[in-house]
């Protein structure tokens, strides 16, 4: 038996020496090899993602469950330790698992690989001028960086 493209046993599929045999022979085989590289995806996709999915319905639980509370028994200060301690917690653990951590730029000057100017801040202190300040950490996978810091950087006038 030879290929499908050379001649051979005109029985066999795909061997017969009919260039349009040899053609559907052929789209058979390619789409064969789509559903199973599509199927695979598709798997692997839900396997990659059902993780932090399952961190996130988790939370969301969490959440309603604290919702649920009658708000004449809950104050200002227990709903913002609820949001710090809970649910900011939470996301940072969850993302910790995958690797990614907070970072503050240690420098008081802008690093513009590291950090994103929100705002300029006009200031008559010499002393300020150029420097940031953190509004929102950023955060890190290893060597990347997935989210600058954000900052508001202060400016001289006659800069």
């Amino acid at each position: 038996m030879e290929t499908p493209l050379g001649g051979g046993d005109p029985s066999v599929p795909g061997t017969g020496r009919q260039p349009s045999d040899q053609i559907a022979y052929m789209q058979k085989l390619l789409d064969e090899a789509h559903r199973e590289i599509a199927e695979y995806k598709a798997g692997f996709v839900v396997d990659i993602q059902r993780p932090l999915l399952m961190e996130l319905i988790g939370m969301a639980h969490v959440v309603e469950q604290f919702l649920n509370t009658p708000s004449d028994q809950v104050t200002a200060a227990q709903y913002r330790s609820f949001l710090e301690d809970v649910v900011l917690g939470d996301i940072r653990e969850a993302l910790s698992r995958y690797g990614v951590e907070l970072f503050i730029c240690s420098t008081h000057t802008i690093n513009r690989r590291l950090q994103k100017v929100e705002q300029v801040v006009e200031t008559d202190d010499p002393a300020l001028d150029g420097r940031v300040w953190p509004v929102l950490r950023g955060y890190v996978q290893g060597d990347r960086v997935l989210q600058k810091e954000h900052v508001i950087q202060y400016k001289a006038p006659n800069r």
